[in-house]
């Protein structure tokens, strides 16, 4: 009812919404950090098998990567996707979040070489872009350099189109 408040007013309301948020962020971080800590514990111990193993252990990964930023133990999970479960569904979901989970932890040499492994293995991932550029990026300077020539070399002999040669002749 009085109008030379309501500014005010509106300020104090976001600070609470602002606190809300906060609060109930931390909470959902929580409930990620225990749900991974079960999924976590029960896969160490037998309890996934069939053929939702590959799934479950690739949404954990992406749980410690996505949510939890523990790139560290995303990798692990997203390479026991990988080398257990090859003919996973995701399998280029999964190869691209174990090269990005190794990149933010340092390890350029292995993350070189898993986006290596998706512009080789997986020409129809909507990642396959990203990891070329990335392998590029990444491959110069690492064991994974002369890989990463071979591959754009492939890329070039497997193109489609001559436009997609042409961009492919360039990118090399």
């Amino acid at each position: 009812t009085q109008p030379q408040f309501t500014p005010a007013a509106k300020v104090e309301i976001g600070k609470i919404r602002q606190r809300q948020a906060e609060s109930e962020m931390s909470q959902a971080n929580n409930h990620f950090n225990e749900a991974a800590n079960y999924y976590q514990d029960g896969i160490d111990n037998g309890g996934l098998q069939g053929p939702e193993a590959a799934k479950l252990m690739y949404e954990l990964a992406r749980i410690f990567e996505e949510r939890l930023q523990d790139y560290a133990r995303a990798s692990l999970m997203y390479s026991k996707v990988v080398q257990n479960h090859p003919t996973f569904l995701s399998i280029d979901k999964a190869v691209y979040g174990l090269a990005t989970s190794l990149e933010k932890i340092g390890q350029m040499d292995d993350a070189a070489k898993w986006y290596q492994e998706l512009v080789v293995k997986y020409p129809y991932s909507i990642y396959f872009q990203v990891a070329q550029k990335r392998m590029k990026n990444l491959a110069p300077g690492t064991e994974s350099a002369k890989g990463a020539l071979e591959a754009q070399q492939g890329v070039i002999e497997n193109a489609k189109t001559e436009a997609q040669a042409g961009k492919a002749m360039l990118d090399l």
